[in-house]
């Protein structure tokens, strides 16, 4: 911002856009692990569900200095990153279903079938 102070303001849009989608990041462990785990394994699937967001900001910071030592470019940094994020979108786009085919307990079976 220091080459720009007169954009500031799309500082400010984009910290609101993130600030709106965080609370559906945030609770989504809890319902993954309600659709996905029996109530044994509930605790611990939201658990860490719920530390993997922190993870990945962790790396977030991580990565980009291991990538700018070997490219020293930040467009490529930024192609890197971009990669990996479709690479990922992909994945779990293509390969994860929205529950298992057999529900894992009681509850889970009671939710699909008030959702059918």
């Amino acid at each position: 911002l220091g080459s720009f102070p007169d954009k500031f303001y799309l500082v400010c849009i984009g910290q609101a856009i993130c600030a709106w989608g965080q609370p559906f990041i945030q609770n989504s462990p809890a319902k993954v692990a309600a659709i996905w785990f029996p109530d044994k394994q509930r605790a611990l699937a939201t658990t860490l569900g719920s530390v993997a967001n922190p993870i990945g900001g962790a790396l977030g910071l991580l990565v980009p200095p291991v990538v700018l030592a070997i490219a020293d470019s930040i467009p490529v940094l930024l192609i890197v990153d971009a990669v990996l994020g479709v690479i990922a979108f992909l994945l779990v786009f293509f390969l994860f279903r929205t529950r298992p085919k057999h529900p894992p307990s009681i509850t889970a079976l009671r939710q699909q079938k008030q959702e059918e």
